[in-house]
């Protein structure tokens, strides 16, 4: 269930991915469920932010820049494998354009996050939450936008040598993420109970990060939606 105070809507999820091989329904599927992760990572952010106490800023400071380090390799993935693809078919301009709108804003995020976290300024969630926001807002607004523009139908207009050489791409991205940040990031941003099986990794590296790498930096998970396990948690301060 969302949390009433949640100030950005999820993407809608198909309930079937579809036929077993099909890249242009796993991928659609696949880009949805990646992008919910980096709402609820906004969701959770905003929040928590009047609720984070002083011996837990921190944390908070490296949890949300984490989400933003997240948030940056999958749109740097987008428009180094993705969209160079796509455009051979589809119109991604506006999708292109939108990445490029909210970047200065997130920027400047992560540099109030930084100077927090060093203890060069200090912490407050009023202006915490207007930089979010700044960039938060157009960046949802964009991943809501983007879904509808990989739909399946748009993407079975590629060949499925294109689709294989699409997917083989990405997967050589997503295996790049770091198991002690972003990793555990998106699997505790990840609803569980809605989706079991994801990410499509072999069940002894996702016990490896739930037990061993996800707790290296485990004071920053306090803050996302779910813990390690995918159990819904709620921060308190």
């Amino acid at each position: 269930m969302t949390d009433p105070q949640a100030l950005y809507a999820l993407c809608e999820v198909p309930t079937v991915v579809g036929e077993p091989g099909d890249y242009a329904e796993s991928f659609y599927w696949d880009m949805a469920v990646t992008h919910n992760c980096y709402l609820r990572g906004f969701n959770s952010a905003y929040i928590n932010a009047p609720k984070v106490t002083p011996a837990d800023e921190a944390s908070f400071m490296g949890y949300c820049l984490v989400m933003t380090r997240a948030l940056k390799e999958h749109h740097d993935m987008e428009e180094e494998v993705v969209f160079p693809i796509l455009e051979q078919k589809l119109d991604m301009h506006s999708n292109e354009e939108q990445h490029r709108a909210f970047l200065p804003q997130m920027i400047e995020f992560n540099e109030y996050c930084m100077r927090v976290q060093a203890k060069q300024e200090k912490y407050d969630a009023t202006k915490f939450r207007t930089l979010l926001r700044g960039f938060a807002d157009g960046c949802a607004q964009h991943l809501l936008d983007e879904i509808p523009t990989i739909t399946p139908g748009k993407m079975h207009q590629f060949d499925r040598a294109t689709l294989d050489k699409l997917i083989a791409d990405v997967k050589v991205h997503v295996k790049k993420a770091g198991p002690l940040t972003v990793f555990p990031f998106t699997i505790t941003n990840h609803d569980y109970g809605q989706i079991p099986r994801w990410p499509p990794a072999p069940a002894p590296i996702m016990w490896m990060v739930r037990n061993v790498l996800g707790r290296w930096n485990q004071s920053l998970w306090k803050f996302s939606t779910f813990d390690l396990w995918g159990n819904p948690q709620t921060y308190n301060g």
